[in-house]
């Protein structure tokens, strides 16, 4: 994989509220990432989150798009859906998703690929 396209992550998608794994602490080298929280309709969230598999019949509330390289996370968030905010937020700061490791393991495959 090019450095350039390691660079981007498409890392987590939310459906209905999704809880989220507050209990288990990001990886210890997490980096700081500059939030950028964009709210939009269903269509554009459609658009911006798509690529995501969501659970059959769920509804997308948001996505967050991690740029390791440039140290920076996009969420998208339904305008409706403000709680969603604090959520997704959660995602740019490392926490997954119980039963899940879409951040921790995006975060380890950049690091990987910059030796």
């Amino acid at each position: 994989m090019s450095r350039a396209g390691a660079a981007v992550l498409l890392l987590a998608g939310c459906a209905s509220m999704t809880a989220m794994d507050w209990g288990r602490a990001p990886p210890p080298d997490w980096p700081q990432l500059a939030e950028r929280i964009v709210t939009v309709d269903a269509a554009k969230l459609r658009v911006h989150c798509a690529g995501i598999k969501y659970e059959a019949g769920a509804t997308p509330v948001d996505c967050a798009f991690a740029n390791f390289g440039m140290k920076t996370c996009t969420v998208y968030v339904l305008a409706d859906m403000p709680d969603a905010i604090a959520h997704a937020r959660g995602h740019c700061r490392g926490y997954d998703h119980p039963g899940e490791s879409t951040m921790r393991d995006g975060w380890a495959k950049w690091k990987s690929s910059r030796k």
